[in-house]
């Protein structure tokens, strides 16, 4: 369940995708899921043919799914974050009433919110960028930045974000803008589609102010649709990609605040 907050920019700015563009979309998002979860199952399939002597490869495609749910992903949905912060509560929390799936992920900055903030806000597709892979955004057909890269320096004309305005991802999708705290709180959210693969989810970025200077949380809640399998899957299928990304965004933040004049 999301709170309905009126648009200020038109939904019609964001495009239908062409096949192709979806195609190559999915295909860098989730091919590399995708063929470890053929791995997996190729796997099975070996066993179950009755393979007596299993080589190196099934065996460790039938362990596979155990360590990453016992080992790396848990570490992944918290990466840097403390226990504390984990169970902390955010603003946006209460967006996504009964998440079924909740991450969050955090980094230390050396500079202050203040610093930190501009580089936050100017975030987005037509804007300063996402600061991680652009090659893989551009892959995706969601490069198009201001500068043709991640943004390297703050821009004015993009500081100003209001309830309402869309920041989008690609052309074709968008977080719409919740709520907006300077220098403190960005709260975004996405609200779900019938039929669609994005579920309802929020996603926000809370500055706050340490000794050694800003400590950045990011938290992203969603509720997938455990009804609708295929958009279930695809959830859970984005975790890993989402998780490269969004931890190259954040250092990507920390490296140009640290770096900036102050």
């Amino acid at each position: 369940m999301t709170v309905d907050v009126p648009l200020r920019e038109p939904q019609a700015s964001l495009q239908k995708p062409r096949l192709q563009d979806a195609l190559r979309g999915l295909g860098v998002v989730y091919g590399g899921p995708l063929a470890v979860t053929a791995w997996w199952l190729g796997s099975l399939a070996r066993t179950a043919a009755g393979s007596t002597t299993p080589g190196l490869v099934t065996r460790a495609g039938l362990v596979a799914p155990w360590l990453y749910y016992s080992l790396v992903r848990p570490r992944m949905l918290s990466w840097g974050a403390a226990p504390g912060e984990i169970v902390k509560s955010l603003p946006g929390d209460d967006i996504v009433v009964n998440p079924t799936k909740t991450q969050t992920r955090a980094i230390t900055i050396k500079a202050t919110p203040e610093e930190v903030w501009p580089w936050l806000v100017q975030i987005g597709y037509q804007r300063g960028g996402w600061y991680s892979y652009d090659a893989l955004e551009a892959a995706a057909g969601a490069g198009d930045f201001l500068e043709g890269h991640s943004a390297s320096r703050v821009h004015p004309e993009l500081q100003d974000l209001e309830p309402g305005l869309l920041i989008r991802i690609s052309p074709w999708t968008a977080y719409r803008v919740d709520s907006v705290d300077k220098p403190r709180a960005l709260v975004l959210v996405a609200d779900p589609v019938p039929g669609g693969l994005m579920p309802a989810s929020s996603w926000t970025f809370v500055l706050e102010p340490i000794a050694e200077g800003t400590r950045l949380l990011v938290r992203a809640r969603s509720a997938p649709d455990a009804r609708n399998y295929v958009a279930w899957a695809f959830d859970h299928l984005v975790e890993a990609p989402h998780f490269i990304m969004e931890r190259r965004m954040m250092l990507g933040i920390k490296q140009r605040a640290e770096k900036a004049p102050k």
